[in-house]
């Protein structure tokens, strides 16, 4: 069967296009409105797991100034501070708005005895 070949006028092209233009654009519109799941977790820097050497006071200036949201706690380095020094410390990272991240953290309590040990990885 031959079916003759509809054609579509430049009107007609131009009608269609700018019609789906506008449903498109209020469909982008629609979901900028609406507000995501907010993220439960946060972007952190851990100098060590990336090969990087770095006093966690150059730390902070790093994670504030490449867009962190939180730096890896250094326990050698936390446990040598006096009560003062940890006071200043945790006041410099609360006014760059970071916090700690956990990528090395070992559950404890209740939930670490659910957990098989992180051996043989």
């Amino acid at each position: 069967m031959n079916h003759p070949m509809k054609t579509l006028d430049r009107r007609s092209f131009l009608k269609t296009s700018t019609l789906a233009g506008f449903g498109l654009a209020a469909s982008f519109a629609r979901a900028a409105e609406t507000p995501g799941p907010g993220r439960k977790f946060t972007i952190a820097l851990s100098c060590g797991m990336i090969g990087v050497r770095g006093d966690p006071r150059k730390e902070i200036e790093w994670a504030a100034q490449f867009g962190f949201e939180a730096i890896e706690p250094s326990a050698a380095f936390l446990g040598k501070l006096a009560d003062t020094e940890l006071q200043a410390y945790l006041g410099e990272m609360k006014n760059r708005k970071l916090s700690w991240g956990a990528a090395g953290y070992q559950p404890a309590g209740p939930f670490g005895g659910r957990l098989p040990p992180n051996t043989g990885w």
